[in-house]
């Protein structure tokens, strides 16, 4: 091959991975072929460990925390309530977990038809939501409403017997917020860990992650305890599968693609794996 056409063909391959502009494109992550660097390593071995020691020896300034929250919030809102304690285990150590402790009443059986027949209007009138722009807001839509009938339904039923208390709710989701602190860093440790962001930036992202945790749920769980308290226990159901769990585990996903679109090492260099 003589040197003009080494030449053009090395030009091609430039083309190949240069963009619009230009500029070099990157191979996405997404199709690299993972090597585990030792920075790699030791983050996994090492950051699961001191950040769930962090979070286990503060466990119980946590709690206060969100019990002096709670508190604030029952004495500002001006509620009938106040702040109760439960004691939950974790790996043998006893945990008080604070609930705002708020009165509730069952709904009438005119609330309990009203609910039912104005989620099922509402149903019905989703099949005129645009569905090219606005696909993913009616299957949301539907989806809580079709909880808000089967709330409805429940109570023709059994009229005389939720589910579960106010007290009871908030204590059991708070207590899977404490877990869910416990594991986000061994979860990071699987997905995010493995790829080659500098050791300090999977700290950092890490305790942001952690921090707003820590922050938002005390926020999200008082909001609920308001709405079941001061509105109607029939949106309970739809907070805890719509609002609970779920909205917490997209907040994760979220934090976690904001962190994936920051500059690895690779990203820095070139094209090629």
């Amino acid at each position: 091959m003589d040197k003009k056409a080494a030449e053009f063909i090395a030009k091609l391959l430039r083309l190949r991975q240069s963009g619009t502009h230009g500029t070099v494109v990157p191979m996405h992550r997404a199709l690299r072929r993972i090597r585990l660097e030792p920075s790699s390593i030791l983050a996994i071995i090492l950051l699961p460990v001191f950040f769930d020691l962090l979070l286990w020896v503060n466990l119980k300034p946590i709690t206060e925390l969100w019990g002096a929250f709670f508190d604030f919030w029952i004495s500002k809102l001006h509620l009938v309530g106040h702040v109760s304690y439960a004691t939950m285990k974790i790996l043998g150590t006893s945990m008080p977990i604070p609930f705002p402790d708020l009165p509730t009443t069952l709904p009438s059986h005119y609330a309990v038809w009203g609910n039912g027949l104005v989620s099922l209007a509402l149903l019905a009138l989703t099949k005129f939501i645009p569905q090219k722009n606005y696909l993913p807001a009616s299957y949301i839509a539907r989806v809580a409403l079709i909880i808000q009938i089967s709330a409805s339904l429940y109570f023709l039923i059994k009229p005389e017997s939720p589910p579960y208390e106010l007290g009871v709710y908030i204590e059991g989701i708070l207590t899977l917020g404490l877990y869910l602190l416990l594991l986000l860093s061994p979860l990071l440790a699987l997905i995010y860990y493995i790829f080659d962001f500098p050791f300090w930036r999977k700290g950092a992202a890490t305790a942001l992650v952690i921090v707003y945790f820590i922050i938002a749920l005390p926020f999200q769980y008082m909001l609920h305890a308001l709405i079941i308290s001061s509105v109607s226990i029939l949106f309970m159901p739809v907070l805890y599968l719509l609002f609970g769990a779920l909205l917490n585990t997209l907040m994760f996903v979220s934090w976690y693609v904001w962190a994936m679109t920051w500059a690895g090492k690779t990203d820095k260099s070139s094209f090629t794996d």
